[in-house]
């Protein structure tokens, strides 16, 4: 599918050199981010998959969720600004993607430090938090195009904190 995009995308410039070009390379971009994020939620999805229970006795539950409905509001912001061309709720995207990287990152590393974690809880957790900053970090990307300069999608304006 990202393939024929592409070559959509390129038949259409070769149709219509000067129209378009910003747009077109702009979508080029979010498709490749659209795409990852399928792997990731592939990948989330084989973790639930080979764990073979819900999380439901497990220490980590109550973060994991919360991570998970983070990422999912932030699917619907990306949507809404994406589509809609609202600045409002990219920069709500980018910036929650700067809290949540530092959740998931210290969500990691409390488990890695931890021994009172059973090995196939720490090891699905841990996975499951890396996909969903993963997730986070490609949401922002395509939020970034709503809001940011064509040089600076995929990254945090100057003078502010990332």
């Amino acid at each position: 599918f990202e393939m024929q995009i592409r070559r959509d995308i390129l038949e259409h410039l070769a149709i219509n050199p000067r129209e378009d070009v910003l747009a077109s390379l702009i979508m080029t971009g979010v498709v490749s981010h659209i795409e990852r994020i399928g792997d990731y939620s592939k990948n989330i999805y084989e973790l639930i998959d080979l764990y073979g229970k819900p999380f439901d006795t497990s220490r980590t539950q109550d973060q994991e969720r919360g991570l998970y409905e983070r990422v999912k509001a932030m699917f619907r912001d990306t949507k809404i600004a994406f589509f809609e061309g609202e600045p409002e709720p990219a920069q709500k995207v980018m910036d929650e993607h700067s809290r949540l990287k530092k959740d998931c990152d210290a969500f990691i590393e409390d488990i890695t430090k931890s021994n009172s974690f059973d090995s196939r809880v720490a090891v699905v957790s841990v996975l499951a938090a890396r996909h969903f900053k993963r997730v986070s970090a490609h949401l922002f990307n395509i939020a970034s195009t709503v809001v940011n300069p064509f040089d600076l999608i995929g990254y945090t304006r100057r003078g502010n904190d990332d």
